[in-house]
């Protein structure tokens, strides 16, 4: 990967110059980057950042908590008030 120019610092390792974006370290020489990305610490973060990432929703999913959809309580009921709303609009027009 290309190597990322940093703003000296020097309260961290190397300056700041050397860090590993993946593991969101600081190395003190870039040979001491390159041995790192040769570590086995280093191979399983990427291969933990190549796997998909839970969602909110997956892990509600998981723990059971869906969330269900019901049925109106008085389907009827809410037919009835559209029916007379639109009756009301419709008589108010005929007496216009």
């Amino acid at each position: 990967s290309k190597a990322r120019v940093f703003k000296f610092d020097d309260d961290l390792p190397g300056g700041g110059q050397f860090y590993c974006v993946e593991t969101g370290k600081h190395f003190i020489s870039a040979d001491a980057l390159q041995k790192h990305r040769k570590s086995r610490f280093y191979k399983r973060r990427l291969q933990e950042l190549k796997e998909e990432q839970y969602t909110q929703g997956v892990s509600d999913e998981a723990a059971g908590k869906t969330k269900e959809v019901l049925p109106p309580a008085h389907p009827g009921l809410e037919k009835g008030r559209r029916r007379g709303a639109a009756a009301e609009e419709t008589s108010a027009m005929d007496e216009a």
